[in-house]
């Protein structure tokens, strides 16, 4: 009776011998990457009800189509440190920055904007209360006519 009910199942497994455990370790592969972008997914969906901000125009301001936000927002992209970066500034969030420190300053680049390089500054872009210095203009110095 055992040997029966061996044949049938190994007559009717379906897959190659050890094809679960190629599948298993794919979904495991998949786990630890799934669930940060889960919850950078859930801060922006948050976040754009707090703004007011549609898949469409959060797309236009990415650069990317509407359908690719779609599937942002569901969490089940593996997103690259562009797209990261990306939501973080258009949606003014932070998912990145308080987890790098490199211990050490860096040179200032007058070409970005001052919360770029100011360390005292944290990472992302200036509050409300703050506003970023104003270039000076090329030509004649304020006062000389």
């Amino acid at each position: 009776m055992i040997m029966k009910a061996i044949e049938f199942l190994n007559a009717n497994r379906k897959g190659a011998p050890g094809q679960w455990k190629e599948e298993a370790l794919q979904e495991q592969s998949r786990y630890y990457w799934q669930r940060y972008s889960y919850g950078i997914a859930i801060k922006s969906r948050k976040r754009m009800k707090d703004l007011g901000m549609t898949q469409k125009e959060l797309a236009e301001k990415m650069n990317c189509s509407q359908q690719y936000v779609s599937t942002l927002l569901k969490g089940q992209e593996n997103l690259t440190l562009e797209t990261i970066a990306k939501l973080e500034s258009v949606l003014d969030l932070d998912f990145l920055g308080k987890c790098i420190d490199f211990g050490y300053t860096y040179p200032v680049n007058e070409s970005l904007p001052r919360y770029l390089n100011d360390p005292d500054i944290p990472y992302g872009k200036p509050g409300k209360s703050e506003k970023p210095e104003k270039s000076e203009k090329p030509g004649k110095p304020e006062g000389e006519e």
